[in-house]
């Protein structure tokens, strides 16, 4: 049987892999205003980097 502590590290891994795997995904700022704001958006390396017209 795993430790309380084993499970805390093995969920601690789990929340960093899935936090991870979206930051490629996410859109950062307001989505709803997306392209057309005072903001545009790129891909840079598979991440969405927020720029300023």
């Amino acid at each position: 049987m795993r430790r309380k502590e084993d499970m805390q590290t093995v969920q601690e891994e789990k929340r960093m892999k899935k936090k991870a795997k979206n930051k490629k995904y996410r859109i950062p700022g307001n989505t709803a205003g997306f392209m057309n704001e005072k903001n545009t958006y790129r891909k840079e390396n598979g991440v969405w980097k927020q720029r300023n017209k």
